[in-house]
């Protein structure tokens, strides 16, 4: 008895050339690269709730930073300030010198640009308060 050879395996269609294939699937192929270009993105809307997620996050975050600042007076003056990352960020133009003027503003009762230029000056040269 002479084994029987196995049947002839088919190779799949993305492989066989183009000339073998019958026009009709040409065409369909065809059509859908069509679709594929016409088709647009939208943006996907992840409504209220990604936003509350964010605002939560960032109140946290902002929670463990207050939380961090001493609350004495003694012990707040000696708190150690890292000087370079508040010169790479500008903090004492960008940030203080608003405050400074409004916390003027608040105490005096009147903008005072010499007193507030005075205070942002020795937070610029890394001054203590005491």
């Amino acid at each position: 008895a002479a084994a029987a050879a196995p049947p002839a395996k088919k190779p799949p269609a993305g492989l066989l050339n183009p000339l073998f294939r019958p026009d009709e699937d040409l065409e369909e192929e065809e059509k859908r690269k069509e679709q594929r270009k016409k088709m647009k993105l939208s943006a996907i809307d992840y409504g209220q709730y990604a936003l509350q997620t964010d605002k939560e996050a960032a109140a946290q975050i902002s929670k463990r930073i207050i939380d961090q600042i001493p609350k004495d007076q003694t012990e707040l003056f000696a708190y150690p300030v890292n000087w370079a990352t508040a010169d790479r960020a500008k903090i004492a133009v960008d940030k203080m010198q608003p405050w400074v003027k409004k916390k003027i503003v608040e105490y005096l009762g009147e903008e005072e640009p010499t007193l507030t230029s005075y205070i942002v000056k020795m937070i610029q040269q890394h001054k203590t308060p005491a």
